[in-house]
């Protein structure tokens, strides 16, 4: 199964179906899981002053990898803006609370750019 594509299946049917997003443009794109651990990885690095080096990948992949499981029991559509959620509640639980509130500004502002 590609990194990027993530499947969910069908209860009523064998078949595996890609797990899409709705950007804010109303477009569709499959989930990117990297795309997420980029954002958590830049979010702790720069906000939050950690090394880009294996504890800060570990954080990343964990949060990413939950908030994947979580959208799998969403309902769609998926916003982006789901997802955003997601990512903010994943890093407060893992205890990462200050790149959270990081998170958090940042998704503000560029809300604010829009």
């Amino acid at each position: 199964m590609p990194a990027q594509a993530a499947r969910r299946e069908l209860r009523n049917s064998e078949r595996i179906t890609p797990l899409t997003v709705v950007k804010r443009d109303g477009t569709e794109a499959l989930f990117d899981r990297d795309k997420i651990c980029r954002a958590i990885i830049r979010c702790l690095t720069l906000s939050c002053s950690m090394p880009n080096n294996g504890p800060t990948r570990q954080i990343a992949e964990t949060v990413a990898n939950s908030v994947e499981n979580l959208l799998l029991f969403q309902e769609p559509p998926i916003t982006v803006e789901k997802v955003q959620d997601l990512v903010e509640l994943q890093l407060m639980a893992s205890g990462q609370h200050e790149a959270a509130k990081q998170y958090i500004l940042f998704r503000e502002s560029r809300r604010q750019q829009r």
